[in-house]
């Protein structure tokens, strides 16, 4: 059972990356557009938006790693 849970979150692997590219490319526009805001406000932005992505990317299944470790 546990593969087949595995191989379903293996096939969205591909959009969630899709969702953190996403995330960091309107993150790095946003900071520009903003350009005259406070630096405060656009790093606090910048950081939310890191961790945001940062949390999807950890939930993918990382097969190289993996591979690596054998």
């Amino acid at each position: 059972m546990s593969e087949k849970i595995e191989g379903a979150s293996t096939k969205l692997d591909g959009l969630k990356w899709l969702v953190v590219v996403a995330i960091t490319v309107a993150a790095i526009y946003a900071n520009s557009y903003f350009a005259t805001e406070s630096l405060l406000v656009r790093v606090v932005g910048l950081i939310i938006a890191a961790a945001i992505a940062g949390w999807i990317a950890i939930q993918t299944v990382r097969e190289i790693g993996r591979a690596s470790c054998r």
